[in-house]
């Protein structure tokens, strides 16, 4: 079997993301999420939660 695997390296040039932010759930449970997020003492979490409550007022 170890002669059918072979062994390589891939150089990444250019990383591309979007940012969803579960725009794709009710309102309801995007609300439930930033609550969620909001509590937790993780900056990261705090910051997605602030950009969430911004994208949730856009699209009202």
């Amino acid at each position: 079997m170890r002669k059918g695997i072979v062994a390589f390296r891939i150089k990444i040039t250019k990383m591309e993301a979007k940012a969803k932010l579960s725009q794709n759930h009710p309102v309801e449970r995007q609300e439930l999420i930033i609550k969620n997020l909001e509590n937790r003492s993780n900056q990261d979490n705090i910051q997605v939660a602030s950009l969430m409550r911004k994208n949730l007022q856009k699209s009202k």
